[in-house]
């Protein structure tokens, strides 16, 4: 599930309209969505196994560089600001999210990074900031024109507005004749730092862009200052861009005023407009200087200019104010207002702080209206005094300082973004991994502190897991096998081809039981008796293989010892760590070793002559029949070379004894007794109800972890769909509003847009139904049934029938656990029969009565044979219905088989209505 995940993740980055990258915990790229590619100019081969901090700029690097490697197992930042590398030679800064993702051991494996480039905002703000300076030349021009007679001091006053008020950093008028030719220049310093009047004279023919300027029919042009070589014009230093516009009124031509605009962001097309707009100022000012028509003329650039900044500030999405230097509000967005359930004219001229006293907050805005600086924050926590009920919300903020002319702050711009959301999403995460490590710890637990050796293999047989009963009988430290193939450190070369054959061969319900030698660290051989299982993975295959075993090294040596050397059976007899017993044909003991004696609890004189019940109960503490076991024994020893049994003690102690009978022969070959050697296996039995015990607790965590994918499927799906699908559904609705309002071309571009956002539309509403169907929780299983029957035949065009003989159950009937595993087990079965089965119906029947669900599954395909099914023998499918058992066998259910080769097969399940837990 955890790769399903990260392939949906990975596929969900590479379409994603903002940059996503990730790097493993040596700090090398290890994906980078084209978002970033087209970003940063890079190709993704480029970028793959290369260090991160290689593509930053300047300090960046090696701040970066250091702050990963001393933090990646300690918490990387969750946000920071970083300047990247561009292929062209050029920067950009790009605003990271950081999400990592941890190893067994916690340490981060590997980062992601979620990435949102500011640079458009700063560029928008400085176009804002051009405009809103340009704005306020413009205006100072207008009223220059208003008091001025002198045209070459209008044209002089004129360049000094736009210098001083930062819309340019050189501006300059160069007049022509009526031929055409320069006539005269005024306005800044040139490159060398000469007046302009000191160029007028050199000027004996235009500069060729300065001819294109007043040849081409436009306003306004942006020239490439790189090549300017020599002119006069040129700038002094880069970037700087250029712009030049005719001045001009009707017919007459009166020169080209020339500006510099510095940055590198292109000037952008209003501050185009706004240059056109004062060189036909000027224009019409020379024309017309001794009338009031210039300051109608003004008057009326300025209201479009103002209609142009309200259209750019209302149609925000983001919420956003503008304050005044006492902040009180001067204005507010439709989006801000919202927020605050206000409307706008609410606002203005109302103190910010009146309405959401905080003094750490006012602080910061005296600091940013004192230094000129702006200030950032993110996922800042907030409550509104007049609705408490909204509970915390968090914040993404921004306040940038708008100077006026003498280089004060006149206005603070407030911008926002809700990021509460996202922020509960993290902290839900977070609660859930803990949930999830806490689970993991207690089976750890489990495991480490059985009494048995507990070996887990992965699929291709390297050890994930080495209790500590198998670090004390080998030698081994858990860390020096960790992530080896088992057979290469702990079974002899030898063994190493039955031992891959016994790992591959594990694909049956039923675990396989073997027994075969280990090596210690010193190179000595353990014999272990091995109980192995398979555990599946999602997909049916074979996922880990977990192993309980027993060191019975001192008892088959003892055992061996035995049939090897009858001569030296007395001193084995005698010295042996094991109870000896032989007894006659009747069943009476003949010999008993001090160490049984012992054992028992009885002397030599009070159990030799006795028959062999004397320590063998009728019963045993199960209430199994041992009445007879004495008696087959002797009847047939060659059937019971090894047997287990309970045994009982002179003083009434019960223990569970594995013995090893051998039949004693006369001349003739005829029975004449039996030896037997007994090993107490009390204190393993034991360990052994531990185990089932502790395998009990680990179907009960399976189900639980089931049941939270589930609830975890169910959340992304919710978030997917009331988020992620209400913000596409509002960006659908701007983009067709929008393409009323824009021509042709900008329709037909933006259609293909609203195409694209149509179709994230479909992928994420598909997406949330995968995720988790709502019908199930809204409409109950039967709807939910319904649902998947059409689903799958439309996507596999299977006809897939549904009934409901005796009545659907109503939706509340059923535990969720219970509707939940009885809808997954439904998709499973009917997905193996279309898998199975290349024609005809699959139905699928549901009722309910005697307080349990009954579900049936059932085609007429080519079927299969049961007893190889229990022998593991049919192939994968065996691994599904063996997870259905035993996920419907812990609900207290049943599953029931019929099947036959080329007879089809039908597959019922019948489950309580109500969980053990609810029941309970």
């Amino acid at each position: 599930m955890a790769m399903a995940s990260r392939e949906r993740l990975a596929e969900l980055a590479q379409r994603a309209p903002i940059p996503v990258v990730a790097v493993n915990r040596e700090g090398r790229f290890t994906y980078a969505n084209e978002s970033f590619c087209r970003l940063a100019g890079f190709r993704s081969n480029e970028l793959l196994g290369s260090y991160f901090w290689d593509f930053l700029v300047g300090d960046d690097a090696q701040l970066r560089r250091e702050r990963f490697l001393e933090l990646r197992d300690e918490g990387l930042p969750t946000r920071f600001h970083a300047r990247v590398r561009r292929r062209d030679g050029g920067d950009l800064v790009i605003a990271w999210h950081i999400i990592a993702f941890h190893d067994e051991a916690g340490r981060v494996r590997e980062v992601y990074g979620i990435g949102a480039d500011p640079t458009a905002l700063r560029a928008a703000e400085q176009q804002l900031e051009r405009v809103n300076a340009a704005l306020q030349a413009l205006g100072r021009i207008s009223r220059l024109a208003l008091r001025t007679a002198d045209p070459r001091a209008l044209l002089t006053d004129a360049c000094q507005a736009l210098v001083a008020s930062n819309a340019c950093t050189g501006a300059w008028v160069l007049l022509v004749g009526d031929d055409g030719r320069p006539v005269g220049l005024t306005g800044s310093p040139l490159r060398d730092g000469s007046a302009p009047e000191s160029a007028e004279f050199s000027l004996r023919r235009l500069p060729p862009c300065i001819e294109r300027v007043l040849a081409e029919p436009r306003k306004v042009a942006v020239l490439d200052t790189s090549q300017c070589g020599p002119c006069v014009f040129a700038p002094a230093s880069r970037p700087i861009s250029g712009l030049a516009t005719r001045i001009s009124h009707r017919d007459r031509v009166y020169g080209t005023l020339i500006g510099h605009v510095a940055g590198p962001q292109p000037v952008g097309e209003e501050m185009e407009r706004l240059f056109s707009t004062i060189g036909g100022d000027l224009g019409f000012a020379l024309a017309t200087l001794e009338t009031d028509a210039m300051h109608r003329h003004t008057e009326r650039e300025l209201a479009e200019r103002t209609r142009i900044l309200d259209a750019f500030f209302e149609r925000s999405l983001d919420p956003a104010a503008i304050l005044d230097r006492d902040f009180n509000f001067v204005r507010v967005n439709h989006a801000y207002a919202q927020a605050d359930e206000r409307e706008p004219h609410e606002f203005v001229g109302r103190n910010y702080f009146e309405m959401y006293p905080n003094d750490e907050n006012l602080r910061i805005f005296e600091r940013v209206r004192d230094t000129g600086e702006p200030h950032e924050a993110h996922a800042k926590p907030f409550q509104y005094a007049h609705n408490l009920e909204r509970g915390t919300t968090y914040w993404d903020s921004t306040l940038v300082p708008i100077h006026g002319s003498g280089g004060e702050v006149e206005l603070l711009s407030l911008w926002l973004r809700d990021v509460t959301e996202e922020q509960r999403a993290r902290q839900e995460l977070l609660r859930s991994r803990e949930e999830v490590r806490q689970q993991r710890d207690f089976v750890d637990a489990v495991i480490e502190k059985a009494g048995g050796l507990v070996l887990v293999l992965d699929a291709d047989g390297r050890i994930v897991r080495f209790n500590e009963a198998c670090q004390k009988v080998t030698g081994f430290r858990a860390e020096e096998v960790l992530g080896r193939r088992f057979w290469r450190p702990l079974v002899p070369e030898e063994e190493h081809e039955r031992a891959i054959a016994t790992l591959s061969s594990l694909a049956g319900a039923e675990p396989t039981v073997l027994e075969g030698p280990w090596l210690t660290r010193d190179g000595r051989r353990r014999i272990i008796s091995w109980r192995i299982s398979a555990i599946p993975g999602s997909d049916g295959d074979m996922q880990f293989a977990v192993g309980t075993g027993w060191d019975v090294t001192e008892e088959r040596r003892m055992a061996e010892a035995l049939r090897q050397s009858e001569a030296k059976y007395r001193e084995l007899v005698e010295n042996a760590e094991s109870i000896i017993i032989r007894v006659d044909a009747d069943g009476v003991i003949r010999f008993v070793n001090e160490y049984g004696l012992d054992f028992f609890g009885y002397s030599e004189e009070e159990l030799i002559g006795e028959h062999i019940g004397i320590i063998v109960p009728d019963t045993d503490s199960y209430g199994r029949d041992q009445s007879g076991l004495v008696a087959d024994i002797l009847q047939s020893p060659t059937e019971f070379a090894a047997n287990e049994c309970e045994n009982v003690t002179k003083d009434g102690r019960r223990a569970w004894i594995s013995w090893s009978n051998r039949s004693i022969r006369d001349a003739s070959d005829g029975t004449v007794g039996i030896m037997a050697v007994g090993v107490d296996r009390t204190a393993q039995k034991r360990a052994e109800e531990e185990l089932r015990a502790s395998r009990e607790n680990l179907r009960d965590l399976t189900a639980r972890l089931a049941m939270a994918e589930q609830r975890e499927r169910r959340e992304i799906a919710t978030a997917l769909h009331d988020h992620l699908g209400q913000l596409l559904a509002f960006a659908k609705m701007k983009l067709g509003a929008a393409m009323t309002h824009e021509a042709d071309e900008s329709r037909q571009e933006l259609a293909e847009v609203l195409g694209f956002v149509h179709e994230a539309i479909g992928f994420t509403r598909s997406l949330t139904t995968q995720l988790s169907p709502p019908v199930l929780d809204q409409l109950g299983l039967a709807a939910a049934l319904e649902w998947l029957a059409d689903d799958l035949q439309q996507r596999h065009g299977r006809e897939i029938s549904v009934a409901h003989s005796g009545g659907p159950p109503a939706a509340d009937q059923m535990d969720e656990e219970v509707r939940i595993t009885l809808f997954q087990a439904a998709r499973e079965l009917i997905l193996n029969a279309i898998k199975h089965t290349s024609a005809g119906q699959v139905e699928v029947s549901l009722s309910v009565s005697d307080g349990n669900a009954h579900l049936e599954v059932a085609d007429r395909g080519e079927g299969f044979d049961l007893e190889e099914l229990k022998r593991g023998r049919t192939g994968d499918e065996g691994f599904g219905l063996f997870n259905i058992q035993e996920r419907v066998g812990y609900l207290g259910g049943r599953v029931e088989i019929e099947s036959a080769p080329a007879a089809g097969t039908t597959v019922r399940l019948v489950c309580p209505l109500r969980s053990r837990e609810s029941a309970t």
